[in-house]
């Protein structure tokens, strides 16, 4: 896999870089079930948005882990500029290896298509250390993209080949692992399963609450995003790639049919 697409995403400040986009999320924070003091780690915290939207929304403390130094240096700004440094810290990790973090440290752990991507032995891997990092009776929850029951071995592999070339990321699993797969995983990784949802089907109900929706915070927050926006349109390098992926997503694409996005819900036992 090559992150170069991840790069200039980070770069471009983007958010809610996932399946059902800023609604999936609010899907997610409400599914973590938070308590005041708990304390929290996304995976892949990418440029923060969520971390925010959580620090705004609850009285708990939020850490962040993420594998692109760019993605951390957008985070560092975001989540200073909108005054939560102070509840939050942010990690480097690294594919493949342990989490930088102590055992049974968080009540809840959450990503945002962050596992589903990636290598099959890594992804269970993770799953493994998500398990170990939760405290007894703590939650992960995970908003990500995953292949329809019955999705041809060989479509997999044929759209995660051109995801690959294009994107340098994989469309989902390496595998045809759909829902029944992931479930699977998550139970031999010691977890009790609450719940897998369609993204899709939540849609369909009435938008959650969101209190914290005019904060100064997450004004602040938004601003940002669109200060990264506005940049891109000046800065040669990022306008030439902002036109070539926006050319290549522009293109017919066949991984919407064979994909579905699901909301897992999971608890350590």
């Amino acid at each position: 896999m090559s992150l170069e697409f991840l790069s200039h995403l980070a770069e471009m400040g983007a958010t809610n870089i996932h399946p059902a986009g800023r609604q999936a999320t609010e899907r997610l924070i409400a599914a973590l079930d938070l308590q005041a003091g708990n304390r929290v780690l996304e995976i892949g915290c990418g440029t923060a948005e969520t971390m925010v939207r959580i620090l705004h929304q609850h009285a708990v403390s939020v850490e962040g882990l993420d594998i692109l130094p760019e993605m951390l240096r957008a985070a560092r700004l975001r989540l200073s500029l909108t005054g939560c440094a102070g509840r939050s810290k942010l990690y480097q990790a690294q594919i493949g290896a342990p989490l930088p973090v102590a055992a049974a440290a968080y009540d809840r752990v959450y990503t945002e298509s962050a596992l589903g991507f990636q290598d099959a032995s890594v992804a269970c891997a993770l799953l493994a250390e998500i398990y170990r990092v939760l405290k007894p009776g703590g939650l992960y929850v995970a908003n990500e993209a995953v292949w329809k029951r019955g999705t041809p071995e060989e479509t997999v592999q044929a759209v995660n080949a051109a995801c690959l070339r294009d994107f340098g990321l994989r469309a989902a699993a390496e595998c045809a692992w759909s829902v029944d797969d992931w479930l699977r995983l998550m139970r031999e990784a010691g977890f009790r399963v609450l719940s897998a949802d369609t993204l899709e089907t939540q849609a369909q109900n009435p938008a959650l609450p969101n209190g914290a929706a005019g904060s100064l915070g997450l004004w602040l927050s938004n601003a940002l995003t669109l200060g990264y926006k506005v940049r891109a349109r000046f800065v040669p390098r990022l306008m030439r790639q902002r036109a070539r992926y926006r050319r290549l997503v522009a293109q017919p694409r066949a991984e919407g049919r064979f994909m579905e996005a699901r909301l897992f819900v999971v608890q350590k036992e």
